[in-house]
């Protein structure tokens, strides 16, 4: 059986990564693409992760996620990671990550 995303469960993010660019904000969130007003919705608020991120620097941390709402399904498109990047830049980021562990605690 797949699992979904939850709402009440605790996801935790670690990870390690450097970047090509310099850019303003690393924001994580849980969504649902296959419901919503946008296209989406939003199971865990976008979270501001880390900010002011320069090029060439190793950056490593942790997030905790704990989603308000459960997913509409078991469908790869209703159970979402996503990572957005802040400002856009005129250069596209590459992040290169060493570490990259997203696990369910319950």
């Amino acid at each position: 059986m797949d699992k979904i995303i939850t709402a009440g469960d605790v996801y935790v993010f670690s990870y390690t990564f450097t970047s090509n660019v310099d850019f303003d904000s690393l924001f994580i969130s849980l969504q649902d693409h296959t419901i919503g007003e946008n296209g989406y919705t939003v199971l865990f608020t976008h979270h501001k992760a880390l900010s002011n991120i320069k090029a060439n620097t190793e950056y490593s941390s942790q997030a905790t996620m704990i989603p308000q709402k459960t997913a509409s399904s078991t469908e790869p498109r209703a159970n979402m990671f996503n990572i957005d990047i802040l400002p856009l830049t005129v250069s596209q980021p590459v992040l290169t990550f060493t570490k990259f562990d997203f696990e369910r605690l319950n």
